[in-house]
């Protein structure tokens, strides 16, 4: 719990405020339960409470209520976004696909402020309310290694080993708790293997990479991974 703490202490200091919020950038899944709840522009609008923190969520147009639990699954964080619809700008506010499948969610607007804000890059996820991704085709397997389908599938048997594969970056985040992440995905499934690494590549590189494989990585305030290659070289092809 110290070491959890002192990391994110010093993590504030060496990006200043907002940066606790913008530190789960690579954060591959929130949840918990809603606090407060909002529509605007077509899109609902959440405060959650991990459990270790507070958070807010905005996405398709969903009937939500306090109370209600909510997983959402490889939210973009958008520091300093401001809605113009509500009037308001969040330290940080996280875009993400759906709330969860237990979520009803309602007839999304084609319009609203998400993704507006002037100067904040668009969610890398695309546009609300579709599907985070699909498998990317042409990508074959390293040789010597496996797909992102065949390492979820044995991730009990290859937790801790070196694991390579070959996989498109579809999004990457610099220099957060002293790593670069990225997520790759190759033919074999549309889950992204989550990948730190100290290496620089760019969305759309196809690359090699390989590294150690931990499951359950929890780096503290929420931020949980349940599959992550950490410390791997990548190299683009």
């Amino acid at each position: 719990m110290f070491r959890t703490a002192s990391l994110f202490i010093v993590l504030l200091t060496a990006l200043g405020p907002g940066a606790g919020a913008a530190g789960a950038a690579a954060k591959d899944r929130i949840s918990g339960t809603v606090i407060e709840t909002m529509d605007a522009g077509g899109y609902t609008y959440a405060q959650v409470d991990t459990g270790s923190g507070k958070l807010w969520l905005a996405g398709p147009r969903t009937a939500l209520k306090k109370g209600d639990k909510v997983e959402a699954i490889n939210p973009s964080p958008m520091p300093g976004f401001r809605s113009k619809t509500l009037k308001r700008r969040f330290e940080m506010l996280y875009f993400v696909g759906s709330f969860g499948p237990d979520a009803v969610r309602a007839s999304p607007s084609p319009h609203g402020d998400m993704g507006k804000s002037a100067g904040a890059p668009p969610s890398p996820h695309g546009a609300l309310g579709k599907p985070a991704g699909a498998p990317v085709a042409g990508i074959a397997r390293a040789e010597n290694g496996l797909t992102i389908a065949e390492i979820r599938g044995q991730k009990q048997k290859l937790a801790g080993k070196t694991v390579r594969l070959r996989g498109k970056v579809v999004k990457f985040t610099p220099k957060i708790l002293g790593r670069n992440w990225l997520h790759l995905r190759d033919s074999s499934t549309a889950a992204d293997l989550t990948v730190t690494t100290t290496g620089t590549v760019k969305p759309g590189d196809v690359v090699l990479a390989q590294g150690r494989l931990a499951l359950d990585k929890d780096f503290g305030m929420g931020y949980v991974y349940d599959l992550l290659l950490e410390d791997a070289t990548v190299t683009p092809e």
